[in-house]
């Protein structure tokens, strides 16, 4: 579900520029969900820790079901289509999909479910 992944690549933009521009022992980022029509669908926190980025989705506004979760590896995400994100950050080449027997892309996160009334937690 292509909405998803690509709303979340601008998350991880904000977090990239925040860890360049700040200095400090724990690094964290919010930022705000927008769908291709800039209405706000939720919210997103990133926080460093020491086994690596912890990530938090708070949804609003998306339609039920699962949706993907992927971190890509480009520094933009631009509306309508998104498609300035580019693909999946996969730097060591290894297979998309967190149960793939040949190990998963670095930017694969597990499957965001949302609840009937359009909200759910990562």
């Amino acid at each position: 579900m292509r909405f998803t992944v690509n709303v979340f690549a601008l998350a991880i933009l904000v977090f990239l520029g925040t860890l360049a521009a700040n200095a400090s022992a724990q690094e964290r980022a919010h930022g705000v969900l927008k769908d291709s029509d800039g209405k706000a669908v939720g919210t997103v926190g990133l926080r460093e820790t020491k086994q690596g980025v912890l990530v938090s989705l708070q949804i609003s506004a998306l339609p039920a079901g699962l949706h993907a979760v992927h971190i890509h590896g480009t520094g933009k995400c631009e509306a309508p289509a998104f498609t300035s994100a580019g693909g999946h950050f996969n730097p060591l080449n290894m297979k998309h999909g967190l149960k793939s027997s040949d190990g998963p892309h670095a930017g694969d996160l597990p499957d965001l479910y949302v609840n009937k009334d359009g909200t759910g937690p990562l």
